[in-house]
């Protein structure tokens, strides 16, 4: 009986390692903690369904081209994660010593430290000279690489409170500053 035959190609068809492979990514796409792994499962799985639709259904040209684009998206995206994983070496040997002193501890990647870092200035200071006075608003974050700075404030009583910053300080010792330090947008 034909409507038997054609019943049976359906399960078959539905049977089928390509139809099951893409199955079996999706079902470790849904578990995958990496996006780079969710991406790659989610585009595999994306390749089988379209040649499952479009090499055994025959006639499926909806699953072809869906499946199609879901691959082709979720492999660019794949492509964009591997390259923004790669390893990241600095031209400046002083960049490497500032990211890993302090930008690496706060979890920023290389390669948005490096975007940084392409914007950044290096400004060197002649000793005792006035990088920038009380009361002044600050646009930009300073670091001390090399050498020593002397911070000079007033307290609440108006007095001179001194002290010295070396490169061996992390920013989160410089807290006693932020009452003194103004930024604005």
């Amino acid at each position: 009986h034909p409507s038997l035959v054609r019943a049976m190609a359906t399960v078959l068809d539905a049977n089928h390692w390509l139809f099951q492979l893409a199955n079996i990514c999706l079902f470790f796409s849904l578990v995958a903690t990496d996006i780079l792994l969710l991406r790659v499962l989610l585009a595999l799985a994306g390749l089988c369904f379209a040649l499952w639709g479009g090499l055994v259904l025959r006639v499926s040209v909806d699953t072809l081209v869906w499946n199609a684009v879901f691959f082709f998206i979720n492999s660019y995206r794949a492509i964009q994660l591997a390259y923004a994983r790669r390893p990241i070496k600095f031209d400046n040997p002083l960049h490497d010593k500032v990211y890993e002193a302090l930008f690496e501890r706060v979890g920023i990647s290389r390669i948005d430290f490096l975007r940084l870092a392409q914007l950044s200035l290096v400004r060197r200071l002649n000793a005792n000279s006035i990088y920038i006075e009380e009361g002044n608003e600050v646009h930009s974050l300073s670091l001390v690489c090399s050498g020593k700075l002397l911070v000079t404030r007033k307290d609440e009583l108006g007095s001179d409170v001194r002290h010295t910053l070396d490169p061996a300080l992390c920013l989160p010792r410089f807290s006693f500053l932020f009452p003194w330090i103004s930024c604005s947008s």
